[in-house]
């Protein structure tokens, strides 16, 4: 039987001096008995053309491994609104309103639906998302996913947030002041310029346990002073209670159309306070209702302009 190795020597020695072999074997034969190309040598091309594409998708050598399997999801996937919620977030670019929604997320037993796999991975290499959180979040098969590229593979080795009832690694820090404590001191110091206005935030930011309403209007009153950078604004609004929202705009009221409201250089810095800090508990809020049974009402306060 006659094969690949007599189509070599054909087209080696030429059409007019061999002909075509007869008698080809096997897949050979089946490519041969379809072509209807009288001239030898354009059969001939045909023939080995026909025999290349077939050896390339021929199928995996006998001493090669089977593909492993990707393993199953033990949690269902969050419900469809709350999918869509964290493709707006993430297109929000806000790396802590995502790791919110996957902390309840994990909390309820629910994964990210495969279709926002690449994108939620993407933003946890490059905006700092917690990494553990979305190792959890996508599960075993989305870790899985996550190993067979290369920018992705270091949040498949991630280990996973400590299962319900494991310990965690690190123990929450206690208040050094209560809050009560920090409302007190906050009120006896000045925060006339901008290193003052920071302390006072971070003093108030050291307050891990609950906060109190005074203790929210302090910190608002702080950001309507209009002196506090942007990063101190995001980590208040990340701390605030949700159950505070509606201070936000009651403070901003008075401390922007108030009599002591600040000077025209900072207000509208201190606006622009109260709509970052507006704008995240809304959309923390929208997280707390699509998982949480006792939803938040989702009516939201603008912020009017001052200037």
């Amino acid at each position: 039987m006659s094969g690949w190795n007599d189509l070599v020597t054909t087209a080696l020695l030429g059409t007019d001096r061999r002909p075509l072999p007869t008698g080809l074997a096997g897949p050979l034969a089946a490519l041969d008995a379809r072509l209807d190309e009288p001239d030898p040598a354009a059969r001939l091309l045909d023939l080995a053309a026909g025999y290349a594409a077939m050896a390339r998708v021929a199928g995996r050598l006998p001493d090669c491994p089977p593909a492993p399997t990707a393993p199953g999801q033990p949690w269902p996937e969050a419900p469809p609104p709350a999918q869509q919620l964290l493709a707006e977030l993430l297109a929000l670019g806000q790396p802590t309103l995502v790791d919110d929604w996957l902390s309840r997320s994990i909390a309820h037993r629910l994964s990210v639906a495969p279709r926002l796999w690449a994108q939620l991975l993407s933003t946890a290499r490059t905006r700092g998302c917690d990494q553990r959180l979305v190792a959890e979040a996508v599960g075993p098969r989305g870790r899985f996913f996550a190993s067979h590229h290369p920018q992705w593979r270091r949040v498949s080795l991630v280990r996973p947030q400590p299962a319900a009832g494991e310990a965690a690694e690190e123990a929450p820090v206690p208040s050094v002041l209560t809050a009560t404590e920090v409302v007190e001191r906050l009120a006896g110091r000045p925060v006339e310029g901008r290193q003052p206005a920071a302390a006072a935030m971070e003093l108030l930011l050291t307050c891990t346990e609950s906060w109190t309403p005074e203790l929210v209007d302090a910190g608002l009153a702080l950001i309507g002073g209009g002196l506090l950078t942007q990063p101190l604004v995001s980590r208040f609004a990340v701390r605030m209670p949700l159950a505070g929202y509606p201070a936000v705009g009651r403070v901003a009221g008075s401390c922007l159309f108030g009599p002591d409201r600040p000077t025209a250089a900072v207000l509208q810095s201190a606006w622009h306070g109260f709509v970052q800090v507006e704008e995240l508990l809304h959309q923390r809020i929208r997280v707390h209702n699509v998982f949480e049974p006792q939803p938040y009402p989702a009516a939201r306060t603008l912020i009017p302009r001052p200037y």
